[in-house]
């Protein structure tokens, strides 16, 4: 008998040592039904014809729709579908690249439709909702942090404080970093909030939380830990990672590989998508093979999807890096209201 099990039995007895003996005769016997419920659903198998039933009834009932979370930016939901449920996914970029900006992005877009969850080891609660405040007014991190703002500033925090309210996102930055005590969160805010997406910031902080055997790295551990969360719990599960410095050393336009990931085979073996995040103002590339201007340009790299296929799309952020959103040609998606040229002109 497990020692879990025996401490919870004598446990009983403890307590009911005054009822009578097929009370506890019946309180055991729950015990022991919950304690081999995990057992018996992990041995029992589905017929297939019953799960190709469920799924064309629910095609043809046009209820398929609701497994797919759009990212909210057009191009890329359009082109790959979004995120699906069960879903371990990458985000990778070097430091300064703005993948903590990405993820802000993601959270807000997807929170207009589904509860989010977003875990940080990287920064306090104070910077996080200073970063998420600068994504919903355009307003630069530097002088939300600094608070000289201008009266249009101003005016401006307080129209957007109705929409806090409606944001379903929750922030955890006081976790330990561990893949325990992530777990035990996760499944708190799922039992309270019905989570559909959890985002990590970032991979590299986190740390196993039991002894790895000596073939597999501790990175190993966590990958596959992780990919084990979001398939058990039928969740979107988004995290960062960092790439290596051998993106510096290239020659060329510095594009990131799969190799560039740190423990890059874990990561290529356990997930379900891969993306990269580049901008080309970053390396002093201004202009791209076209001639065209690089400034305020990123790509969004899908290097490995095991449910689709793979390719990159454009997204767009301003020059104060307050936010990403959908890219369009020609149009400057973060255009300066009229009434601030007149404040600059004056």
């Amino acid at each position: 008998m497990k020692t879990k099990l025996k401490d919870t039995v004598l446990k009983i007895l403890d307590e009911n040592y005054k009822n009578d003996r097929s009370e506890l005769i019946k309180r055991i016997e729950e015990l022991g039904s919950n304690d081999l419920k995990p057992i018996e659903e992990s041995l029992s198998s589905a017929h297939l014809a019953d799960l190709l039933e469920v799924n064309a009834a629910r095609l043809i009932q046009g209820k398929n729709d609701g497994e797919f979370i759009a990212t909210g930016f057009k191009d890329f939901d359009k082109e790959f579908g979004g995120f699906f449920p069960g879903e371990f996914v990458v985000i990778g970029g070097r430091p300064a690249m703005g993948k903590t900006l990405l993820l802000i992005s993601l959270a807000l877009n997807i929170s207009k439709t589904h509860n989010v969850l977003y875990f940080s080891f990287d920064h306090d609660e104070v910077m996080l909702s200073q970063k998420f405040l600068s994504a919903l007014t355009n307003i630069p991190l530097e002088k939300l942090l600094s608070g000289i703002l201008n009266d249009e500033e101003l005016k401006t925090i307080k129209e957007r404080k109705r929409q806090f309210e409606s944001l379903n996102i929750h922030v955890n930055t006081k976790g330990r970093e561990t893949i325990q005590a992530f777990k035990d969160i996760v499944e708190r805010h799922i039992e309270k909030h019905s989570d559909a997406v959890v985002i990590l910031d970032y991979l590299q902080m986190m740390n196993a939380s039991r002894k790895w055997r000596a073939h597999e790295s501790e990175f190993s551990l966590i990958v596959r830990e992780l990919k084990q969360i979001a398939k058990e719990k039928k969740l979107v599960l988004i995290a960062s990672s960092q790439l290596s410095r051998a993106v510096e050393t290239r020659g060329g336009d510095k594009k990131p590989m799969m190799s560039d990931l740190r423990e890059s085979g874990s990561i290529e073996q356990d997930t379900d998508k891969v993306l990269f995040l580049y901008r080309p103002e970053y390396y002093q590339i201004e202009v791209d093979e076209n001639g065209d201007s690089t400034e305020g340009y990123a790509e969004l790299m899908l290097v490995k999807n095991k449910n689709g296929k793979t390719g990159e799309v454009s997204l767009a952020y301003d020059s104060s890096m307050t936010r990403f959103k959908d890219y369009q040609p020609g149009k400057n998606l973060f255009e300066i209201p009229q009434k601030r040229w007149d404040e600059l002109d004056d």
